[in-house]
């Protein structure tokens, strides 16, 4: 069920939800709360994506939280105590999960790691919440504002009521809507960041693209950079299955000749339900330009290539810095398109540093005992610090492969029940 309202000028702000034959609110899934934390440091808005939390021993990227009655999923745990978590978000706002709606909350308010359940599960009190869900939304997140968007699944066959009505119960011949129901269609949104990439001549800069995946789309995206000008080259990317970005890298040569900004766009393609789908990355965005700049202060190089790991496993990077223009800052370095549930050790609490006397550091990447495989590629960049608020990013040209194996018993499992005379794919 997709309401068009504000979207299309209209004054209503519309709550939706869907009722059975007699009226009676439907339950979609039982939430039980299995540890606790709480939000610190200040209040938080209902959009951003940084969230400050007290602990997070228990929390691993991929978990629901519930905070009041919005559910978000972890996208990035906190590198330290003055961090914030990350939820996963899109286009700058984050999403919530399951028909609920992003609200602001306060400090000390509780969060919740959670797990979902199908309806009229019973537990076992254990002493914190059991929440239950109904088909119900108000705002539907990022894409639809303050328009509502809800997925239903009929329990039974028999008949089921739309209601549908304005949060503040107005009302008038400015409340027009429509309300689209349709059998659900996978798709996906793209959203890039920067949207205004400064490429320096003989340098690098990642530029993030982020997938929003609608009505249980879940394939892989290739992403690439349409037509560049002469002497900027960019690399290209895929948003693997169940991940939400990739990185690219956009380079310039040393004697780049543009002068003035460039029409700069990037496209998504995938299968979906037997058919390709081409999408551009912020369609609405009509100023998405790309200028050259001066060569960069930092030169990041990653002297690591490859990196293999198993679940649970650890392994090292090592990285070098060369300085230039003067510049004698510190480096603060990032890992990025790392896949879910691999992380960077050990980073405290200015992350991976390299320090103004230095210029070689190695830290420590682990995969998670949940990592699932994967094979990608991933890249190392440090941060030129200023107070402007442009991105001052800046990428190693070299990327690094990261293989994430089957888990041992998984493997020798798969080998045991294969049929005799079947192919091993690598």
């Amino acid at each position: 069920m997709d309401v068009n309202a504000r979207r299309l000028g209209s004054d209503l702000d519309s709550e939706i939800e869907v009722l059975d034959a007699s009226g009676k609110p439907i339950e979609r899934a039982t939430v039980r709360a299995v540890w606790e934390t709480n939000l610190t440091l200040r209040d938080h808005d209902s959009a951003q994506r940084g969230m400050r939390i007290l602990s997070w021993n228990s929390l691993a990227v991929g978990d629901y939280l519930l905070v009041g009655s919005e559910i978000v999923r972890m996208e990035a745990l906190p590198r330290g105590p003055d961090d914030d978590f990350v939820a996963e978000s899109f286009g700058g706002q984050r999403i919530s999960y399951f028909g609920t709606s992003g609200e602001a909350h306060a400090m000390d308010q509780a969060v919740y790691k959670v797990q979902i359940h199908p309806p009229g599960t019973k537990f076992t009190p254990n002493g914190l919440p059991l929440v239950h869900l109904y088909y119900h939304n108000d705002d539907g997140g990022p894409g639809w504002g303050k328009d509502s968007y809800l997925r239903f699944t009929a329990p039974a066959d028999g008949e089921y009521v739309v209601k549908l009505k304005d949060v503040r119960n107005e009302g008038g011949e400015s409340y027009a809507y429509r309300l689209t129901i349709a059998p659900p269609s996978p798709d996906f949104r793209l959203s890039v960041n920067p949207r205004n990439p400064n490429v320096p001549r003989g340098g690098v800069v990642p530029v993030t693209v982020t997938a929003f995946r609608t009505d249980d789309f879940e394939g892989p995206i290739d992403v690439a950079v349409n037509s560049l000008p002469a002497g900027v080259h960019a690399t290209k990317g895929v948003i693997g299955r169940d991940q939400i970005s990739t990185t690219l890298l956009l380079s310039a040569d040393a004697d780049a000749k543009p002068a003035e900004a460039a029409h700069f766009e990037i496209t998504g393609r995938a299968r979906i339900q037997g058919k390709e789908a081409a999408h551009a990355a912020s369609p609405e965005d009509k100023l998405k330009l790309l200028a050259l700049m001066p060569k960069p202060d930092v030169l990041i190089t990653s002297e690591t290539k490859e990196v293999t790991l198993e679940p649970g496993g650890k392994a090292e990077i090592e990285i070098s810095v060369a300085r230039q223009r003067d510049y004698g800052g510190r480096v603060p370095v990032q890992v990025l398109n790392l896949p879910p549930r691999v992380h960077v050790l050990n980073v405290g609490l200015n992350g991976v540093l390299v320090a103004e006397d230095e210029t070689k550091r190695g830290f420590t990447v682990e995969a998670l005992p949940s990592a699932e495989p994967v094979d990608q590629m991933i890249y190392v960049a440090g941060t030129v610090e200023t107070r402007s608020p442009q991105q001052s990013l800046y990428a190693a040209p070299q990327a690094i492969h990261l293989v994430v194996k089957a888990k041992a018993a998984q493997a020798a499992n798969g080998r045991k029940q294969a049929p005799p005379g079947a192919a091993t794919q690598r």
